[in-house]
């Protein structure tokens, strides 16, 4: 049986601790093939934090190549930069009826941001997810309040759900 294709799509963390080289290794390191989208290249150490994004329209249109050429079993989307490349992923996602995972990529762990816009500006591409996997300072973000608890947590999600976003699992860091 031939491995499943999943497209990821996300910024370049030249180190490969995250982003999309972690994305493209966790998907081989599982058995499946990886198709790389990259919505932005990214320099980050201690004092520089550099995002190069790339044009909307490139990624619009590497994302529909993807989709018709490789029929993935699943897309995972990470840093989508800001609302214009979102507006064009949720576009290149209009006629794929498969499983969507989008990882809300607002920040680096060292705080430079990822996102361009106001957090909320990412809802259309949330509401396309079938999962949304926020870390507790993204979940945080995107609901205007505090998650510092499992408490918090878990309200924090069913404010997304109440949102009309299908699914959330809200991760700890």
């Amino acid at each position: 049986m031939d491995s499943p294709t999943i497209v990821v799509v996300g910024g370049v963390d030249p180190g490969g601790g995250a982003g999309l080289l972690r994305d493209v290794a966790t998907a081989t390191g599982l058995g499946a093939r990886a198709h790389a989208v990259g919505t932005a290249w990214t320099e980050q150490a201690e004092g520089l934090h550099r995002v190069e994004p790339r044009a909307p329209a490139a990624v619009r249109a590497a994302l529909a190549d993807a989709l018709a050429s490789r029929r993935p079993a699943a897309v995972k989307i990470g840093m989508a930069v800001g609302p214009t490349t979102a507006a064009a992923l949720l576009a290149a996602l209009e006629r794929y009826d498969g499983p969507v995972v989008v990882d809300p990529v607002l920040a680096t762990s060292r705080g430079g941001s990822l996102w361009s816009g106001a957090p909320r500006e990412l809802f259309p591409l949330l509401r396309r997810a079938t999962l949304v996997t926020p870390n507790a300072l993204e979940a945080a973000a995107l609901g205007a309040r505090s998650v510092a608890s499992a408490a918090e947590a878990e309200a924090a999600g069913q404010a997304l759900l109440a949102e009309q976003i299908a699914a959330v699992l809200i991760k700890g860091g």
